[in-house]
């Protein structure tokens, strides 16, 4: 696809036109910064503190986005979806500007029951992209049932600063389990494996947030809340960890938690998806996310961590 910047308008302040810029309505999104990056653009994260409850801040975000792109004036538009509204906003400034733009289709587009109502707009939006970028066959041949143009991008490299040091987790085996606390997380059943495996601490994090939260209380000494954390200590946590959890309830879903584990070459426990088990081939074990299979596979990563995390840098 050959890309050309629009002539310049007189009426707009000089700017230097960007490669691509990459909009995600995320507080957080490596996968997004890491294409920005190879694309020669900023990613731009939209996510205002207020209004803190959708739908209300999605005019924000939407009018943040515009803002941002025409300030940018990129020469393409990469957009993280969902919510749907923010491929709105690259396909507005994509049509004012005559440039295209991609969506990178995450996996709620598609299975999140959240977003199920949104399939006729999100169909509607990834005809009129360029691409429509997906993790996996099974979407790639649903975009092409919408009459759009799919594109599969899989596991996607990640990067860690190499000035942060490894956390000291203390002694024991440590695992991580980086957790957006959404309904397709097992984390009451990783809660109950976790109480049966003492001789392994599982450190979960994020902000504690909905029905899953309620499965904390009581939760033995070996679960530690690490919190929201800042790029540098997820970096140190990651680092210092001897392995990650990667969990979903939901087929057909990557992990961006195993891509972290395959940049650090350290070994996974994962759900047992065919997605998953075909990209993450080496140094990961394989959980159908029940309490017993978790249990087994904690006390197995205990044991083999260090053979694991050889086969995940091989």
């Amino acid at each position: 696809m050959a890309l050309s910047a629009t002539p310049d308008d007189a009426r707009l302040p000089a700017a230097r036109p960007t490669g691509a810029s990459f909009i995600s309505w995320m507080q957080h999104c490596r996968r997004s910064d890491t294409i920005a990056e190879a694309l020669n653009g900023p990613s731009h994260l939209i996510r205002p503190e207020r209004p803190d409850r959708a739908p209300l801040r999605y005019p924000v975000q939407l009018a943040q986005s515009l803002r941002a792109l025409w300030r940018d004036r990129p020469v393409a538009v990469m957009v993280a979806s969902p919510p749907f509204l923010a491929p709105l906003a690259a396909w507005i400034y994509s049509s004012v500007r005559g440039v295209p733009f991609a969506i990178d289709a995450h996996s709620g587009v598609f299975n999140d029951p959240r977003w199920s109502w949104a399939t006729r707009i999100n169909r509607f939006l990834s005809r009129r992209a360029a691409a429509t970028i997906v993790t996996g066959n099974h979407y790639r041949d649903l975009v092409a049932s919408w009459g759009a143009r799919p594109l599969v991008i899989g596991a996607v490299p990640c990067r860690f600063r190499d000035e942060v040091a490894p956390a000291d987790l203390g002694p024991g085996v440590h695992i991580v389990f980086p957790c957006t606390w959404s309904f397709d997380e097992p984390v009451d059943r990783l809660v109950a494996a976790a109480r049966r495996t003492p001789g392994v601490t599982v450190h979960i994090t994020g902000r504690p947030k909905g029905p899953a939260a309620a499965h904390l209380e009581g939760a033995p000494d070996n679960v530690r809340l690490a919190g929201w954390l800042s790029d540098d200590e997820y970096t140190a946590l990651m680092k210092g960890c001897d392995g990650v959890l990667a969990l979903t309830s939901r087929d057909h879903t990557m992990q961006r938690a195993g891509e972290e584990s395959l940049e650090l070459g350290k070994p996974l426990i994962c759900s047992g998806w065919s997605l998953l088990r075909e990209t993450f081939s080496q140094g990961a074990l394989f959980v159908d996310n029940t309490t017993d299979q978790l249990a087994d596979a904690l006390a197995e990563m205990a044991e083999r961590h260090t053979e694991l995390a050889a086969e995940m840098v091989e």
